[in-house]
């Protein structure tokens, strides 16, 4: 882990260095891409478990280099994703690929702490229809977009491999927002346990180990040019998970 660890920052510092160096001529685009394929987001998350665990142990040196792995996490993954905004990699790809396609999530599962979400499609509705009946609300009511604005659905898979029960619907396991070309963070609508029936049902989330069919819905003006879905468990707040984006590239 400790080679693993350094490997991983030095790739990210020289890619930083390589992008930021003043007088030099800047690197082309095959440079950029054989940096950007050595990075792997999977080790970077490996290098975070270590990191929590050893902020957990009571010896003050532990705690000092769990502080430090957390911090090149973060660094790692953050230049992952500069990576993949450029359209230098493929998201989610492993550490080989040369692939100048357009970056996209969809398919490939991701994880945050004990969340793993797997983004199955993202499609736009001029409104949305109640599955289940609550308050005044009966089955087969609409509840249409607000004027000048459409909704944005994304249809996703979620395992919980958090220590316990999460409520995805009428609570706040799963901080889950969608990302526009403009940097726009956009919250989900509510009655989520109640629009779509495939969802979890209010207070009855998944046990540990179980995964569940979980779709989120935004209201979005009409027009917005839709670039990522974003997520974070925040099952435990003292705790701090990575965010973790999936590219949509859908409009």
């Amino acid at each position: 882990m400790r080679r693993q660890a350094i490997v991983l920052i030095g790739s990210a510092a020289l890619l930083v260095a390589s992008t930021t160096a003043g007088a030099a001529p800047p690197p082309d685009k095959s440079d950029l891409r054989r940096a950007c394929a050595s990075l792997d987001i999977a080790s970077a998350s490996n290098i975070g478990r270590v990191a929590r665990a050893l902020r957990r142990s009571p010896q003050k040196a532990a705690k000092s280099l769990g502080r430090r792995l957390a911090d090149a996490q973060r660094y790692v993954e953050s230049t992952i994703q500069w990576c993949e905004d450029e359209g230098l990699l493929t998201a989610g790809a492993p550490a080989s690929t040369t692939t100048t396609a357009a970056p996209t999530g969809l398919g490939e599962p991701r994880t945050s702490g004990g969340i793993t979400v797997t983004v199955k499609s993202v499609t736009t509705a001029p409104e949305l229809t109640y599955a289940r009946g609550v308050n005044e609300h009966n089955v087969g009511d609409t509840y249409p977009a607000e004027p000048g604005g459409t909704y944005i659905v994304v249809a996703t898979d979620l395992t919980n491999n958090t220590s316990g029960r999460i409520d995805l619907t009428c609570g706040y396991a799963v901080d889950a927002k969608l990302v526009d070309a403009l940097g726009r963070r956009y919250d989900p609508v509510q009655d989520l346990a109640w629009l779509f029936g495939d969802n979890p049902e209010c207070n009855n989330g998944p046990n540990p180990g179980f995964t569940v069919p979980m779709t989120w819905a935004y209201s979005v003006p009409t027009g917005t040019k839709v670039k990522a879905f974003e997520f974070e468990d925040v099952t435990n707040f003292d705790e701090k998970q990575p965010v973790q984006r999936v590219p949509l590239g859908v409009s």
